[in-house]
């Protein structure tokens, strides 16, 4: 689970590969909040995830729709 630091900071409105920042052999995940604060109003943060292993293999194990959202979500189990 990956969460930011204050509900206005738009975390996770980027999402990107990183590559194998640590040299682990695993791909790491870099996420943006750029509405953060900590370095001025709206400066923005940038959060370096690292994986581990052994590697994780999530699976889809039912998608369904969120009724009456109005917007296209999904739920994703």
């Amino acid at each position: 689970t990956m969460t930011g630091v204050a509900q206005n900071d738009y975390f996770g409105t980027s999402v990107a590969g990183a590559g194998d920042v640590n040299g682990d052999g695993a791909d790491d995940v870099v996420v943006g909040a750029p509405n953060h604060d900590a370095g001025g109003t709206d400066a923005g943060r940038a959060y370096l995830y690292l994986s581990t292993y052994p590697a994780a293999s999530p699976r889809l194990v039912r998608v369904a729709d969120v009724p009456d959202d109005q917007g296209g979500f999904v739920t994703a189990e």
